[in-house]
């Protein structure tokens, strides 16, 4: 599978892909989304997926008895009194769906340009979901496709994509993979930390 990522050097597309899906990875870390669709239409990239609530977050990092009798006794107290429990607070996951448009874009890649230039404790981590993301972008943008989906489910990344004949495929990695080849990248560059930060 890492041929083919290194055998596509065809002439890089309009669009920059890996700049602009590293811009919405940055965005989506924050909130804690690691499954979701990404679909392009025209200048408009959406994201639907499940992000972790805070009350989530804090029963992952504190789990114990305490916590499960708590969340037991609310949810009973609540069907005594014949009440429903919110969505957000019944389900450790609260579903999203995210718009980009191209000044939302412009805006994330200054930020995240801003952050990189204060940021100066060192290389980036490659498995962060800002350069997966990127590097689904630099594959993309070397076989010079048109992107029109993104998916990401645990260790697998969909990408589907339409050809300049208007063929459409849909390739699936390994998140290891595209380590592999965000490496493969970082060694091409002859300054990797202004790339890849």
């Amino acid at each position: 599978m890492d041929s083919k990522f290194k055998d596509s050097n065809d002439a890089a597309s309009v669009t920059r892909y890996d700049q602009t899906l590293r811009a919405i990875g940055q965005a989506l870390e924050p909130l804690e989304i690691q499954e979701f669709d990404l679909e392009i239409d025209g200048y408009t990239y959406t994201v639907r997926g499940q992000s972790a609530t805070k009350k989530a977050r804090t029963d992952t990092k504190r789990r114990g008895l305490r916590n499960a009798l708590r969340n037991a006794w609310d949810r009973f107290e609540a069907k005594s009194l014949g009440q429903t429990m919110p969505d957000e607070l019944s389900s450790p996951f609260l579903v999203l769906e995210l718009h980009f448009g191209p000044d939302d874009i412009d805006r994330l890649e200054r930020q995240g340009r801003a952050a990189r230039r204060s940021d100066s404790k060192g290389a980036t981590n490659p498995n962060k979901l800002s350069q997966i993301l990127r590097a689904v972008g630099a594959y993309v943008n070397r076989k010079s496709v048109r992107l029109l989906k993104v998916s990401k489910r645990q260790d697998w990344v969909s990408v589907e994509y339409e050809t300049a004949v208007g063929k459409s495929a849909v390739e699936n990695f390994r998140t290891t993979d595209l380590y592999d080849f965000w490496v493969h990248l970082y060694k091409q560059r002859k300054t990797p930390d202004e790339v890849f930060r």
